[in-house]
């Protein structure tokens, strides 16, 4: 298997990204009901690098995997949280690509200050489950029945990691792109 590499998303990387994340709209991973659009993907890119890391997993010229961090929570005392979410292409499951994404991410959301990184799980996904366990993250919360999709009320778990220690007051976080740039390409690296 040829190796992958990780690097930042692009707003040219949508059409590729959408392609991996569409086929979960038919499963219950995520409550959207219809694929966004190529324009609304573009949208969301852009709104998220500004800030947040949102990483795309390339093996040669191909993507095969992205996750992304966001807010956890609109108002402004959550601003220490940062929400996680990864997507594999359905071949790629299953062969350690998750880790290694998952473990960058957690790393480039600890440098930027976050105190807590979150996933929202929605139940049963044995593997997201699984990886959750593997990095430390606790289960801090079950909304029953949260929502409907797949003709069944689904759970949605929410999982908690804390980052970094909880100072008070704590810093602001540090936006993505003003990070030291060899500690971040470190991480990409996977050194």
């Amino acid at each position: 298997m040829e190796s992958i590499t990780l690097r930042f998303a692009l707003p040219a990387d949508a059409g590729a990204l959408l392609g991996i994340y569409a086929p979960y709209i038919e499963t219950s991973v995520t409550f959207e009901t219809e694929a966004p659009t190529l324009q609304e993907f573009q949208r969301r890119i852009q709104g998220t690098v500004g800030m947040f890391p949102y990483l795309v997993a390339q093996q040669g010229a191909d993507i095969v995997g992205y996750g992304y961090a966001g807010r956890y929570g609109q108002r402004a005392a959550y601003r220490w949280n940062a929400e996680l979410s990864l997507y594999l292409r359905q071949d790629m499951r299953g062969h350690g690509l998750g880790k290694q994404l998952y473990a960058a991410l957690i790393e480039l959301v600890r440098m930027q200050g976050f105190r807590h990184a979150y996933a929202v799980v929605v139940l049963p996904n044995p593997a997201s489950e699984h990886l959750q366990a593997a990095f430390g993250f606790e289960q801090v919360a079950v909304l029953r029945n949260a929502g409907y999709k797949c003709a069944a009320w689904r759970d949605v778990a929410h999982y908690r990691k804390q980052l970094n220690p909880l100072d008070s007051p704590p810093p602001e976080i540090i936006p993505i792109p003003q990070l030291d740039q060899r500690a971040v390409n470190r991480v990409l690296a996977m050194e």
